[in-house]
């Protein structure tokens, strides 16, 4: 992808998403390690956990942002039937 299509596409995608892309969805997208590292270094990408970013600063994710953040920081959903995925959205909570 051109940088304009390429841009439009990381936008669309952080749309989707409340704000967060995943690492493995930014290298989907044409960009490379040097860019990621680039786009964090000057702000335009703010690290939420290892290999999940935010367009926004942490401090503006709205909480559906955090919640995306977690399922992404998880990883991809396992594929064995037989394994089980653990349960992101409960990470924080408190019994009861």
């Amino acid at each position: 992808l051109d940088p304009a299509r390429r841009e439009a596409a990381l936008v669309a995608l952080a749309v989707a998403q409340h704000a967060v892309v995943g690492l493995d969805q930014l290298r989907k997208r044409g960009f490379t390690a040097r860019a990621i590292q680039q786009r964090a270094g000057c702000c335009r990408l703010h690290r939420i956990y290892r290999g999940v970013y935010s367009l926004v600063p942490r401090e503006l994710l709205t909480r559906n942002g955090h919640y995306m953040a977690a399922v992404l920081a998880c990883g991809p959903a396992p594929s064995s039937p037989t394994t089980q995925r653990p349960n992101c959205m409960a990470c924080g909570s408190t019994p009861g």
